[in-house]
């Protein structure tokens, strides 16, 4: 199988997994180990025998000099990692106070029927994390004990994947294509044990590979990459919920009618599948029905918007004005409510409560920006990785960068700055 094949089959199997488990938590029945080991199976099975987008120029060869030092410097990183995820307990803030803690719980007993879940008295700390992590781990330490640590260094590896598919598909030269996966999966944030790493639990690397396989979907034209990764991404982290709906807004403004109903179907099954759980792992007295039809209202007037703007002489002059347009009523509807809103729990009631940061942070602007540049280049956390990109693209004759990659890249980070 190709790396492609063997990405996108990993991306299927984990969303299956996760909608199985998902839908077996919420019945109040046990996530049964061997449903991981079968919904890669079925991962697999789908990349193997679905057809590829398009074919792919096969370019220059890389020197092997430079393949062997690629493949021996990233591989090398995962074996340290791996043995660092098995052999010792997550020591990041992510692991020790948002997801080990429930990994133990369902390794033990893979129900939401469990006094850690129902009674709010039991301490838990980050009740809105998401739960596919932990259950991924729990699942396969329960098939191998102690073997549940390999969770992220994967993680790692399946982000490193996707990010060689986008810039094989932007028709970056062979030798800068083995540059930029070393940059990438050498970066210090994710192999450097001082700053907590992939082996002790940080949980960034999955979402990061959730949100590159997103990407990976538009520059390859490849549906189920991008609604996999929009469901992955609200399934593993609480922020998750947040980075469909900003690469989701680019492709609304430039994206193929493709592009954005597979973002989101991703999003709106993702968020349909966790809402409910959290309602209830949270305590709170909101019907579950009322998310499930706000999800599907939100998603069906997205694409029938969209839809109506296509025949347009001008069409994405008007979904720019209808964007500006639902923004603005959003932030009416939201001061309208301001002090219902100071009752919102977790993460979202931090933003909510003493009124919006976005809205206070509007004036912040230039300087967030100027900081986010300042932060790519900080050493201990991303070493050389953005400077190497940054001189790969001034020395790049020739892009090939197919759909509206580069808005949705734009979009990204201004997200991450705001």
């Amino acid at each position: 199988m190709t790396l492609e094949r063997i990405v996108v089959g990993s991306l299927i199997g984990l969303a299956t997994f996760g909608a199985a488990s998902h839908v077996i938590l919420f019945s109040n029945a046990h996530v049964p180990a061997i449903s991981l080991p079968i919904a890669l199976a079925l991962g697999f099975w789908v990349a193997r025998t679905s057809e590829e987008p398009c074919a792919l120029t096969a370019g220059q060869p890389c020197p092997r000099w430079l393949t062997a030092i690629t493949w021996f410097a990233i591989g090398g990183a995962f074996l340290v990692l791996l043995h660092g995820a098995i052999a010792t307990p997550a020591r990041h803030w992510d692991g020790t106070t948002s997801w080990w803690l429930r990994t133990q719980v369902l390794r033990d007993d893979p129900t939401l029927d469990h006094t850690f879940f129902t009674q709010s008295a039991v301490y838990g700390h980050s009740r809105e994390y998401p739960l596919l992590q932990p259950l991924l781990q729990a699942s396969i330490d329960r098939i191998v004990p102690g073997l549940g640590g390999i969770v992220l260094p994967l993680m790692f590896a399946l982000l490193v994947g996707c990010c060689a598919i986008v810039w094989r598909a932007w028709n970056v030269a062979p030798t800068k294509r083995a540059m930029l996966v070393l940059a990438i999966g050498l970066m210090p944030m994710w192999v450097a044990p001082t700053s907590g790493a992939v082996d002790s639990g940080f949980a960034e690397v999955s979402l990061a590979a959730a949100v590159t396989a997103m990407f990976a979907g538009i520059a390859r034209s490849r549906s189920s990459m991008i609604f996999t990764g929009a469901m992955l991404a609200v399934l593993l982290k609480p922020e998750g919920a947040a980075y469909p709906l900003v690469i989701g807004t680019a492709l609304w403004l430039v994206g193929t009618h493709t592009q954005l109903r597979a973002i989101t179907y991703g999003w709106s099954l993702g968020m349909l599948l966790w809402m409910p759980i959290y309602l209830r792992l949270s305590h709170s007295e909101v019907s579950p029905w009322i998310v499930v039809a706000a999800v599907v209202a939100v998603a069906v007037l997205v694409l029938k918007i969209r839809a109506a703007t296509d025949p347009l002489s001008r069409p994405r002059t008007v979904r720019t004005a209808t964007l500006v347009a639902v923004v603005g009523i959003g932030l009416a509807i939201l001061g309208a409510f301001h002090d219902d809103m100071q009752a919102v729990q977790g993460v979202l009631g931090m933003y909510l409560q003493g009124g919006l940061r976005a809205i206070e942070r509007l004036d912040r602007i230039p300087s967030i920006l100027g900081g986010l540049a300042a932060e790519m280049f900080h050493v201990r956390k991303f070493g050389l990785t953005f400077g190497v990109i940054a001189l790969l693209a001034i020395t790049q004759r020739r892009w090939r960068v197919p759909g509206p990659s580069t808005p949705v890249a734009l979009a990204l980070a201004l997200g991450l700055a705001f």
